[in-house]
């Protein structure tokens, strides 16, 4: 299975024949490509040659952060909302919750630049280690 089949096989709940797995290194290997401090096999390096030589998927974001729609989007950032021009989409924010509601405007999972590679690589090979995996619907 490539990753691609391997993602569109999870989210339709079927078999896989490991646990699909694509770290965003985008913000990692940006930092560590600025700081010359990629680890010695990858210094030149793309980061898709990385993701390929490691087995991972692919996942990289990186947008022009200051494409903004509006002025008042930097604002939003503290919240970890973007609006860029880029996107497809826009968030609003509205203040019609009530007291004691709650609001979670998305998960994200990212590797931080100062991340230990070998960490991100082992954390690789054990979702691969996984096997086979099958889902069942409740």
């Amino acid at each position: 299975m490539t990753h691609k089949e391997r993602m569109l096989s999870v989210f339709k709940g079927e078999p896989t024949d490991f646990i699909p797995w694509a770290p965003r290194l985008d913000l990692w290997y940006n930092a560590n490509k600025r700081a010359g401090t990629l680890p010695a096999e990858y210094r030149n390096a793309t980061l898709r040659d990385i993701a390929d030589d490691q087995n991972f998927g692919y996942h990289a974001i990186v947008p022009q952060f200051k494409d903004l729609r509006n002025p008042l989007d930097d604002l939003h950032r503290a919240l970890g909302i973007y609006n860029l021009w880029t996107m497809p989409y826009s968030t609003r924010l509205q203040s019609d919750l009530e007291s004691g509601d709650h609001l979670v405007l998305g998960i994200s999972d990212t590797t931080p630049p100062a991340a230990d590679f070998e960490r991100i690589r082992s954390i690789g090979e054990r979702a691969r280690s996984f096997g086979p995996v099958e889902y069942t619907s409740s």
